[in-house]
């Protein structure tokens, strides 16, 4: 099976390494911090959670067992 290099923010990394894995990728994953100012941290924090929200409430997210 090919594998690909994935390249994201640390902390969302692993969930969407899991999320490839659920699909049958293999991926190689590697973390880049992009430097951010505070307020644009702030924004992102902001924007990830409601994303968060979102896809909770549309059953898009669900448990991380492994048989999901």
């Amino acid at each position: 099976m090919p594998c690909f290099t994935v390249l994201h923010s640390p902390a969302l990394l692993l969930p969407l390494v899991g999320t490839f894995a659920r699909q049958g990728l293999q991926v190689q994953p590697l973390a880049a911090e992009p430097p951010l100012s505070a307020a644009e941290r702030n924004r992102l924090a902001l924007r990830e959670t409601a994303a968060t929200l979102l896809y909770r409430l549309q059953g898009r997210m669900g448990s991380r067992s492994p048989n999901r």
